[in-house]
């Protein structure tokens, strides 16, 4: 065995398949193992990540089912087990999961991570968290944009939509806004049910609204933590 840090990953096997549009399944019922990649570049804790061999097969289709841009890109790791860092990672939001890449290019392996060992994780410099069942509706990863006495999530999605073109399918993406405020959460999708959840301060915040030019439907993260910024400074 290799001294100093070592990543001992095991992959368990996945007792049912996936499913995509047009019939395409893929079953996942592989055990495989993986010791010693990379030691020492996952930072402090020596541990288990748990998953599976990546054996997804997706449908040709324009765009990409990845959070942003294709392929592996550098991140880090949040676990039950401690913090990894410097992963070759990407954010598969047509079915919600972590993919590393584990090995050399041209031997490379890609893991789908067990969600349920997963916190959270930063990729492209965005911050995401694990929110489980009986904390939201829709478990699953979500983006942290705000953190304050009120927090704001938003649900990255992708969904394949058959097309009347040459290729058969689309990667559709879509986004919601959740609001945490006092306990409770909430689906805000327009400035007026913004307002009715934040309850106070409703002409200032229209006004701050209006004088920066903020779209809601469009609103990116950094103005939403801008208008919950203003709305906390009141």
């Amino acid at each position: 065995m290799l001294m100093g840090h070592l990543v001992k990953v095991i992959l368990l096997s996945c007792m049912s398949c996936l499913f995509i549009p047009g019939g395409m399944a893929q079953d996942n019922q592989q055990i495989f193992s993986i010791l010693d990649h990379y030691p020492g570049v996952y930072g402090k804790p020596d541990g288990y990540l748990n998953g599976r061999r990546n054996s997804f097969v997706y449908p040709a289709a324009s765009g990409t089912p990845y959070f942003m841009l294709q392929g592996e890109h550098r991140a880090r790791l949040q676990t039950v087990y401690g913090d990894y860092d410097s992963l070759l990672m990407k954010y598969d939001l047509l079915n919600d999961e972590v993919i590393l890449g584990i090995g050399e290019k041209r031997g490379m392996e890609e893991i789908r991570v067990n969600k349920d060992i997963v916190q959270g994780f930063n990729l492209f410099g965005r911050k995401f968290v694990h929110l489980r069942a009986g904390v939201m509706n829709t478990p699953g990863y979500y983006e942290q944009v705000y953190d304050g006495s009120v927090k704001c999530y938003i649900k990255h999605t992708k969904t394949l939509s058959q097309t009347s073109g040459p290729i058969r399918y689309e990667y559709r993406y879509n986004t919601r806004k959740i609001l945490m405020k006092d306990g409770k959460y909430h689906t805000v999708r327009n400035t007026s049910a913004l307002l009715s959840v934040l309850g106070q301060h409703q002409k200032e915040l229209k006004s701050f609204i209006r004088k920066n030019h903020i779209l809601f439907r469009s609103a990116s993260g950094d103005e939403m933590a801008r208008i919950l910024s203003y709305y906390e400074s009141l």
